[in-house]
């Protein structure tokens, strides 16, 4: 039998446990027996997740990222004081 084998046996085993009590005897038995490995503390999913929030409205949304909307003019103006350093040719090849 191959790891990922042994694996998914044990996952489909403990999927299929439904008494809390059970799961949380196993989880601090495998706890107890698993030495945290630097592949474990280096999760790369580890906070990627966030809590959805309920009642949350477009301008609680603005207003948590401080949103600051410009008018076309300031916007033309920034645009025409740089200089550009990329055609429209290869701007436009970008869009594709």
């Amino acid at each position: 039998m191959r790891i990922n084998d042994i694996k998914i046996d044990i996952i489909t085993m403990i999927n299929s446990l439904t008494d809390i009590g059970k799961l949380e005897r196993i989880r601090k038995k495998v706890q107890s027996s698993v030495s945290l490995s630097k592949e474990i503390q280096t999760d790369p999913w580890k906070g990627a997740s966030t809590e959805i929030r309920q009642g949350l409205t477009f301008e609680d949304l603005m207003k948590e990222q401080q949103y600051q909307p410009i008018s076309f003019e300031e916007f033309q103006s920034m645009v025409s004081e740089g200089e550009w350093t990329t055609s429209l040719e290869e701007l436009l090849t970008y869009s594709n």
